[in-house]
């Protein structure tokens, strides 16, 4: 009897030290996994806010663009004639501003929102056919804002982002001067270690840091 309650004893002992270890187990297993994922979480906000940070700066080299074309002679005559002259000067005037600072191309609306010049005309000899006033970087302009926008292109599908600035004669609105930056060629001078993905309310995503 004496023995049986020994080993009794020692099974409830054993049972004691084993549900112990277990929950000492579980709470450090807990622990581990919740610092991990906490330590996940900051290396994605930080990730994020270097990758935003770095692409903020890149865009803002071109920021001076749609100002200074806005406010050459050339660009203002444009925008009290439709001669022809002077829309392929202007055309060819934008043509070597975009290779010299390198974005993706530069053109000017006049008020109704139609271009009137760009300096792509080389490869979309139809660009003066589209409309533009219903963009976010014309209206802002219209409104006298410099203008900002992001937007995936329908024609080839690439994410991009426009700045625009208002042109005016004297205190009269007479069109807006545009730049398009594609995102695509902004990647490789990004540093990033691992996978960022920028999207706009509707879920699109217009850039990312990696192919996907």
């Amino acid at each position: 009897f004496l023995y049986s309650l020994t080993m009794i004893r020692r099974l409830l002992n054993s049972l004691i030290f084993l549900l112990v270890t277990l929950a000492v187990t579980w709470q450090t297993v807990t622990v581990t996994r919740d610092w991990t994922l906490q330590n996940l979480h900051q290396q994605g906000s930080d990730e994020l806010l270097q990758v935003i940070t770095q692409l903020r700066s890149l865009l803002d080299e071109f920021r001076y663009l749609p100002f200074l074309i806005a406010q050459d002679t050339d660009v203002k005559e444009l925008m009290q004639s439709s001669s022809l002259d002077k829309q392929e000067e202007v055309s060819l005037y934008l043509e070597q501003i975009n290779l010299v600072a390198g974005s993706s191309s530069l053109f000017v609306l006049n008020s109704s929102g139609s271009a009137v010049a760009y300096s792509h005309w080389r490869d979309e000899q139809d660009f003066y056919l589209r409309s533009h006033q219903e963009q976010d970087y014309y209206i802002q302009a219209l409104q006298g804002h410099r203008g900002r926008q992001f937007s995936v292109n329908s024609h080839n599908q690439k994410p991009a982002y426009f700045l625009s600035s208002p042109i005016y004669q004297g205190t009269q609105f007479t069109g807006a001067a545009v730049v398009r930056i594609e995102l695509e060629s902004l990647i490789q001078k990004l540093r990033s270690n691992g996978l960022v993905l920028l999207s706009d309310e509707q879920g699109t995503v217009f850039f990312s840091t990696s192919e996907f």
